[in-house]
């Protein structure tokens, strides 16, 4: 997550670090981001070589597939996708996504979610530890939840919401379990 001065050279140096992706918060009243934050990222990473370069999300309170287009016209090679915000219009930003040439990421908190956004074709997943609907923090939550996405229906699950933050021993040993739990990454907040 890219929300400092200058998203740019932090992003650059992510990418050195080998990170696999850089969500970029555009949305100003919660993170103070921008959409030209998320321009300076994507021209900070394009001279990596294609196989180093990390993929660039938007991450944003995504509700109108406008919001793809600007990312698209920003460069970024997805968008984030909150089920719980997104309801009923996920199809139609996940198909706006695909004309686009994007990714969508799905973040599911719940098992309805995750099996919704399944349904629909997503093969991108944050499954997250938060509960939007309370702002309430579950450390652990995302991996109960990964057992309602079965293994081998091809899709990326990635853990995320307040990782790092709880008692799930060093952020190595979390990483870790979140790993052995099936997940295929983490995402590492602000």
């Amino acid at each position: 997550v890219v929300g400092f001065g200058d998203a740019g050279q932090v992003a650059k140096t992510l990418a050195e670090c080998g990170v696999d992706a850089i969500f970029v918060n555009t949305d100003f009243n919660s993170y103070g981001g921008d959409i030209s934050a998320l321009k300076r990222v994507v021209k900070a990473v394009s001279g990596f070589p294609e196989e180093e370069r990390p993929a660039i999300l938007m991450k944003d309170i995504v509700i109108d597939p406008i919001q793809v287009a600007q990312a698209a016209e920003a460069g970024a090679d997805g968008v984030y996708l909150i089920a719980s915000i997104c309801g009923p219009r996920l199809e139609d930003l996940l198909d706006a996504c695909t004309v686009m040439g994007m990714e969508g990421i799905v973040e599911a908190h719940t098992p309805n979610e995750a099996k919704y956004a399944h349904s629909l074709g997503a093969t991108i997943f944050a499954l997250t530890n938060w509960d939007r609907s309370d702002n309430g923090l579950d450390p652990g939550h995302a991996i109960k939840l990964r057992n309602f996405l079965p293994d081998g229906i091809g899709a990326v699950c990635v853990a995320t919401g307040g990782l790092f933050t709880s008692d799930l021993g060093t952020p190595a040993d979390e990483a870790m379990l979140y790993g052995d739990s099936g997940f295929d990454g983490v995402v590492a907040g602000r």
